[in-house]
């Protein structure tokens, strides 16, 4: 079993890894897809049918694993409380506690939308500029465009991103 799965990760590793980057465009998420698509096959590969089609099974464990992470992301909900020493801090402490957990998660869910921008430049720009952090001038340098046209990038994306997630404009 040990070797099938070696085989299956050797023969198709890059093939599920560049479909899961083209669909969500964020080589670090696609790099995490791709390992839990293996590792989910892994506790599969008994059940697995051989239909003479091994990469199509992967790709639909890859697309069902997007989904998942996708709609886990989009709906906003309660998790339970992992670091119990929170009881055990003054207002204030608790105060930025909370703060930076309600800020990781927005980060998040806009890493998300943005993600599923329809436009590969769009997303590219958006990444650059509210994921990495740089400026209007570094992205477009980055990017090899104009300031201007990096400008109209992230403004209609960011249309797209406040309407996805129901923030009015």
């Amino acid at each position: 079993m040990a070797s099938d799965l070696e085989t299956l990760y050797r023969e198709h590793y890059r093939m599920v890894f560049g479909w899961v980057l083209k669909k969500v465009h964020h080589r670090p998420a696609a790099e995490d897809i791709t390992q839990d698509v293996f590792v989910r096959a892994a506790g599969r590969l008994d059940a697995y049918e051989d239909r003479g089609k091994p990469g199509a099974w992967l790709i639909t464990i890859a697309g069902n694993l997007i989904k998942d992470e996708w709609k886990s992301y989009r709906h906003q909900h309660v998790r339970p409380v992992e670091d119990w020493s929170v009881y055990d801090m003054g207002w204030d402490q608790i105060s930025q506690w909370v703060d930076e957990r309600e800020a990781a998660q927005r980060s998040h869910v806009l890493r998300m939308a943005i993600l599923r921008l329809p436009s590969d430049l769009q997303r590219e720009a958006m990444l650059y500029r509210h994921v990495d952090g740089l400026s209007i001038i570094e992205t477009a340098e980055r990017m090899g465009k104009h300031v201007d046209a990096v400008k109209a990038l992230c403004t209609r994306a960011t249309r797209h991103v406040t309407a996805a997630l129901g923030v009015a404009a």
